[in-house]
């Protein structure tokens, strides 16, 4: 799941429907954002709310949804003119999970668990997913099979130095 605190609106992915959805905090004004998406491991909000990153493990890929914060005001079933799109930033991870957004410095780490790897994606500039580099940061043995990733340091709110820690 992922909270954008800003617009009080929830994020999830539901794997019975393979959709992104999102409601109000207390649950109402449910929508749904894309679909054919069966196996959505983990999601990322970008600080102001318009890129939802996201790792799909059918694909091996990390994808962004771009929110049409349109679409978040008009739950009343309105026709919505600019619709929301899903572009693809890196694919051929073996089992792409979890994932950390370093903003500031244009940084995505994501978990590639069946490899147990963590990698670096240089995002460029955003929302231009063609600039999107990819370089391994972390190599476990084998038998660890990494889950999750986080930002560690910050100063005052800003990532200063950007450490990873993992969870097996």
């Amino acid at each position: 799941i992922a909270v954008d605190g800003h617009r009080n609106r929830i994020f999830w992915s539901n794997k019975a429907s393979s959709t992104i959805q999102s409601a109000r905090l207390d649950g109402t004004g449910m929508i749904q954002h894309a679909s054919g998406l069966p196996r959505v491991a983990d999601m990322v909000l970008s600080d102001d709310g318009m890129r939802l990153y996201f790792t799909e493990s059918d694909r091996g890929a990390v994808m962004v949804l771009h929110i049409n914060q349109e679409k978040l005001k008009n739950i009343a079933g309105e026709r919505i003119t600019e619709p929301e799109f899903v572009d693809k930033l890196v694919d051929g991870l073996n089992e792409p999970w979890g994932l950390a957004l370093d903003e500031p410095n244009f940084l995505l780490f994501v978990v590639e668990s069946g490899a147990g790897e963590i990698h670096r994606m240089r995002l460029g500039n955003l929302p231009e997913p063609s600039k999107v580099s990819l370089q391994r940061v972390v190599k476990v043995n084998t038998y660890t099979q990494l889950s999750e990733v986080a930002i560690l340091k910050y100063n005052d709110g800003v990532v200063t130095d950007t450490g990873i820690g993992a969870r097996s």
